[in-house]
């Protein structure tokens, strides 16, 4: 529980959800925004290019449950 509360805040489980999922999402558009640079020539990911597809493909509730996992589930 934080320090100041009010009643009329959003539920502290869902507001972090949200910011979660918000998270995975942008995270998500930086890796295809990296893969259309290197199509048009802009960017070059080298060996990492596998793994930048990879992420790029990944359903965001996979990356969500990644990212909570790192960071643990109340930080």
């Amino acid at each position: 529980m934080p320090d100041f509360y009010l009643p009329a805040m959003w539920p502290l489980g869902l507001q972090r959800r949200v910011a979660d999922w918000l998270w995975a999402w942008r995270w998500r558009r930086r890796l295809r925004r990296l893969i259309a640079l290197e199509a048009r020539g802009q960017a070059r990911l080298g060996s990492v290019r596998e793994e930048v597809m990879q992420g790029a493909r990944r359903p965001l509730q996979e990356i969500v449950a990644c990212h909570v996992s790192r960071r643990g589930p109340f930080a």
